[in-house]
């Protein structure tokens, strides 16, 4: 990551979730801080001492509902989680980035659903960014372990249709993916759950199963790796990349009218 850094503008990070495995964190002065964020990214990489911006998984709730990340926030410039579920603009000269967080696991498991999804649809019905972008824990197409997200497919994805996302970025099963649905819908769903543990495997009837919402599945792989994306007006550049620094797959999104 450092090295693209290095090589590359780079803007912010997004995290996916699963910060700190396997509770989350025990208060805002947690040494997991330190040993598996500062000392790991931001103290070693000068070009990774950017803004990080927040995405809380499954186990990040399982201590404390992720309290103490969104805390932390206020005690660090560069961890950026203001609540459990936010949005913010990006803009570069005149390009304009909206990106919708959604914490899908107080969704999926708490009474909170229905204030997540209206804060979601009228976020993107407000937009007037060039480009939407919805980033969460949980897939909603996925083919590995965990699998498609019933849930989310009949709950969230008409939202994101319906407002014309370009991307939905999710982590959640330790693989890469790459997703599409019909042309019918015009999100490219992003799996990058490569960070570091144990890659899970590809379940051939979840991946069987896609052909229910008439989607495809473009890329799977089970390395570590991250995903870089690269925004003009018109186009998206979405690159895939091991810890060793090789581009393994990419793709070129054009901007949804």
């Amino acid at each position: 990551m450092a090295n693209w850094a290095n090589g590359n503008s780079l803007d912010f990070i997004l995290t996916l979730g699963d910060n700190f495995y396997p509770v989350g964190a025990y208060n805002v002065t947690d040494p997991q801080f330190d040993t598996k964020w500062r000392d790991v990214y931001i103290k070693p990489y000068q070009s990774l001492r950017v803004e990080w911006q927040i995405v809380l998984g499954n186990h990040d709730h399982y201590l404390d509902n992720g309290k103490n990340q969104v805390d932390f926030s206020q005690v660090e410039p560069l961890w950026n989680i203001p609540k459990f579920f936010y949005s913010f603009t990006k803009k570069v000269n005149s390009l304009e980035v909206l990106f919708v967080i959604v914490d899908t696991e107080f969704m999926l498991f708490t009474s909170n659903k229905q204030e997540q999804l209206i804060f979601l649809n009228s976020t993107l019905s407000d937009s007037k960014a060039d480009w939407n972008i919805v980033a969460a824990h949980h897939p909603i197409f996925s083919t590995s372990f965990h699998g498609n997200h019933i849930e989310l497919i009949n709950d969230m994805r008409p939202i994101l249709i319906e407002n014309n996302v370009d991307f939905y970025i999710f982590g959640h099963d330790h693989v890469m993916q790459h997703l599409k649905g019909p042309i019918t819908d015009p999100v490219d769903y992003i799996g990058s759950g490569g960070g570091g543990q144990i890659p899970t495997i590809q379940i051939p009837d979840h991946l069987e199963e896609l052909k229910k919402w008439n989607a495809t599945l473009e890329m799977y792989n089970r390395y570590n790796a991250f995903v870089a994306v690269t925004l003009t007006k018109q186009t998206a550049t979405v690159d895939y990349i091991k810890e060793n620094g090789e581009n393994f797959y990419s793709f070129v999104k054009t901007k949804n009218k």
